[in-house]
């Protein structure tokens, strides 16, 4: 769901979706089907006629997967040495 805003009767305005698939999805183009609830000039709800947006999925590069590896992987191990220096010293205060 998004706000779009105050747009004039004959205005256009741009929306972006963020959609993420699964990693074994086939990259081709998919179809969305949304609907635009706006107010009226006497400010009741609407609800427009529903219509397709075209949906691109791509294969994700080699470079970005190896580029979160270098992150993700850091973090994990980061977490996992303070998680252990913690248990290591409240074992000692016991």
């Amino acid at each position: 769901m998004a706000f779009l805003g105050d747009i004039p009767p004959g205005g256009k305005a741009t929306v972006s979706y963020k959609i993420s698939a699964a990693s074994g999805a086939d990259p081709v183009t998919y179809s969305l089907d949304t609907e635009v609830r706006y107010r009226d000039s006497l400010d009741t709800s609407q609800t427009s006629d529903v219509f397709k947006v075209p949906v691109n999925i791509v294969a994700q590069s080699k470079s970005d997967s190896i580029f979160s590896m270098y992150i993700i992987l850091p973090v994990i191990l980061l977490i996992l040495v303070c998680a252990g220096y913690y248990v290591l010293v409240m074992k000692k205060k016991q």
